[in-house]
């Protein structure tokens, strides 16, 4: 199959948050609809791009006159309409007109930060109410499910983001109660490497509901949903290797209706029914947001010996356990919030005091000791009633265990807020094992300050091995454990 257009003008895509599919993943989402196509029904690419699922269609032997998509690249829409009559402009601040019997494609990833999104923000905001749109994708998606015709399917390749992110919570309730999803899998990680996408994709495949008694049947638990958990590769598609099939009822267990893929039913158990959360025992969360960080901060080296300053834990914990901030600010920090509109304050009573810090953005999630007289910014800080219940928490967070629930379990991306953090399931040892472990994470506290690439892995080993036992996990589950954080690029 032909590519259509240049390197120039793909450059220009990946602005508009759009890239080009690869072949064996165009077949793969067209092959869901193919079985159930007939002349006259209506196949649409809402996000046409390069027109590639309408030309591997029309090769399949779908006839022309039954293929219909929308772009808001005028270019292009010009160009697939010489070839396909039934290509036009798209304006997502109008609903689609048409009724469809099939929907495949590609949409683009980009989100509050595109031209498009800003420049129609309230209209959008209006037109997606239900779903709380954040992202081109969601509601591209949203308008194409709507325009589909009762028992329509549906099968698009969307960032991952909407399946455990809170954002996408408003957008996970309308696809379980206007559908039945029938398959979520999540693509190759490198899936769009090659065309300078550091992305992560899922394949979703559903059904329209075809009757008012459809949400009767979804929610008692007649729809099965197929999940298949990350492959290596497109050549995997045919054959996949960890496949599960659970009731779609079942997502609305999960906080925000999360839909959560190839966990071990220990790993389930543990964080529908644990009692006992991170936020039920740390206090705390965002600091100081300056609005204007260049402005209002100075490298270390500049007022490191300046008592008017003070260290600034800005992105959370770069390096597990502790760090020497890079930066530092005023101590005298409510000058500004007077004047300046962005400059904000939150949790200041827990200013000045000693704590956790943990990382926001990355994808190792690591936490760090952050001691008395500094102040902390918009990532997650917590703060504890006792320096037991601190320095025990400090290894729970940095240990395997909380890797896993922390990316694969609460969010699937590289950043992560206070919010998530506190659905963290916890649970303590006896007293006299709990005092244990923090005197060993005190110890390469210690260790660090130090010596700032001191080898603390024999301790976080044995660290892991207590956190697993007090979980009570099985070989199994801490097999799955370790080679999901061995293997993390490749599993998230």
């Amino acid at each position: 199959m032909p590519k259509i257009f240049t390197q120039e003008q793909l450059g220009k895509d990946r602005v508009n948050g759009f890239y080009e599919t690869p072949l064996k993943t165009v077949e793969y989402i067209c092959n869901k609809i193919l079985p159930h196509y007939k002349k006259g029904k209506k196949i649409l690419d809402p996000a046409v791009g390069d027109g590639v699922f309408i030309r591997a269609l029309h090769q399949a032997g779908v006839d022309k006159n039954d293929l219909y998509g929308f772009d808001i690249d005028k270019e292009k829409v010009n160009f697939l309409k010489k070839e396909y009559p039934n290509i036009e402009i798209f304006d997502a601040t109008n609903p689609f007109k048409e009724k469809f019997d099939f929907i495949v494609g590609n949409p683009p990833y980009n989100g509050d930060e595109s031209h498009f999104v800003r420049d129609n923000r309230e209209r959008l905001k209006k037109l997606f109410k239900e779903i709380d749109a954040k992202n081109t994708y969601s509601m591209i998606s949203y308008q194409a499910i709507k325009s589909l015709k009762p028992g329509g399917i549906f099968s698009m390749i969307l960032s991952d983001s909407f399946l455990t992110n809170n954002y996408y919570k408003k957008f996970r309730l309308f696809l379980l109660q206007n559908s039945e999803i029938k398959e979520l899998l999540l693509a190759p990680w490198k899936l769009f490497h090659g065309r300078s996408a550091d992305v992560r994709t899922c394949i979703i495949t559903l059904k329209k509901k075809d009757d008012t008694e459809a949400i009767f049947r979804i929610e008692n638990g007649n729809n099965k949903v197929k999940l298949i958990d990350r492959v290596k590769s497109e050549d995997e598609y045919a054959n996949p290797k960890r496949i599960e099939n659970v009731y779609q009822k079942e997502f609305y267990k999960y906080p925000n209706s999360t839909f959560l893929i190839g966990l071990p039913d220990q790993i389930r158990n543990i964080y529908l029914n644990t009692k006992l959360r991170l936020g039920d025992i740390v206090e705390g969360g965002t600091g100081i947001s300056t609005g204007k960080d260049k402005v209002f901060l100075k490298n270390r080296i500049e007022v490191e010996n300046n008592s008017d300053w003070v260290p600034y834990y800005k992105n959370g914990a770069r390096q597990a356990y502790w760090y020497n901030p890079e930066y530092y600010i005023e101590k005298d920090y409510k000058k500004h919030s007077s004047k300046i509109k962005n400059y904000l304050i939150r949790n200041e009573k827990f200013f000045f005091k000693e704590g956790i810090s943990c990382s926001s953005v990355g994808v190792r999630f690591s936490a760090s000791y952050m001691p008395k007289n500094c102040l902390f910014g918009v990532n997650a800080n917590f703060f504890f009633k006792d320096d037991d219940t601190l320095f025990y928490t400090l290894g729970l967070l940095n240990s395997k265990l909380t890797w896993y629930f922390a990316r694969k379990v609460l969010i699937r991306t590289n950043n992560i807020s206070a919010n998530y953090l506190r659905q963290l399931p916890y649970l303590e040892p006896s007293i006299k094992e709990k005092q244990k472990i923090a005197t060993v994470v005190k110890n390469i506290v210690e260790k660090i300050k130090k010596t700032a690439d001191y080898d603390y892995t024999t301790q976080q080993n044995k660290l892991d091995e207590k956190f697993y036992k007090i979980f009570k996990l099985s070989k199994n589950t801490i097999n799955e454990i370790e080679y999901f954080c061995n293997n993390f690029y490749e599993e998230l």
